[in-house]
């Protein structure tokens, strides 16, 4: 009795050319895919590593501002110079408030080749060089103006030197007096602006 073989398939197994080119199309996609997520990620990454870099002197110094401003009954606005009068003294090493009445002087001062913003504190009720604390705040600095707060300035802040003359005339206008609840504080370089923000003292 005779069987008969079954068919044998001769196909030969594997990929395709058009199976091939498929899957390199789809792992280009997912390649586009991948970079399109990552490449945000990594930009954003890097400006958290710039921030980070920056921020803890921003932080120390807008905190440092907050507190002198917030503790100063009467300011005094000269070129180059501000001066806060009020109960705002900290101790020099534990920065505790030791709410004494005191002067503060914002100045820009030349020490070496470079310009430096310079912070010193004068102890009022007791007027002796043990009650006179300096500190350098920030480099650069040639100018500090403050102004009272315009709201309706905030949507065209830009860091030019029309606003620079803009805030040293509205600076010359309100030089002297009782310090405003809420003032605009900005920090200027001989060419463009290093710290600006608004200061709410209630």
């Amino acid at each position: 009795m005779c069987r008969e073989k079954p068919a044998t398939d001769h196909r030969r197994s594997g990929w395709t050319m058009l199976e091939l080119l498929a899957s390199l199309a789809l792992a280009a996609l997912a390649s586009v895919a991948v970079i399109g997520v990552l490449g945000p990620l990594a930009a954003e990454r890097d400006l958290h590593a710039e921030r980070a870099a920056v921020e803890p002197w921003r932080r120390q110094l807008a905190g440092q501002l907050r507190w002198d401003l917030a503790h100063a009954n009467q300011y005094a606005w000269s070129e180059r110079q501000l001066v806060l009068v009020g109960p705002a003294s900290r101790d020099p090493v534990t920065k505790l408030p030791l709410h004494r009445p005191c002067e503060i002087v914002y100045e820009s001062r030349t020490i070496g080749p470079r310009k430096w913003l310079v912070r010193t504190e004068r102890h009022t009720d007791e007027p002796t060089n043990q009650n006179v604390f300096c500190e350098l705040v920030l480099p650069d600095v040639v100018e500090v103006l403050l102004v009272p707060w315009q709201p309706e300035e905030d949507d065209e802040l830009t860091a030019s030197q029309a606003l620079r003359k803009r805030r040293r005339d509205q600076a010359q206008e309100n030089s002297t007096g009782a310090v405003p609840d809420r003032i605009r504080c900005s920090l200027w370089s001989a060419s463009q602006l290093v710290h600006e923000e608004v200061y709410f003292r209630h």
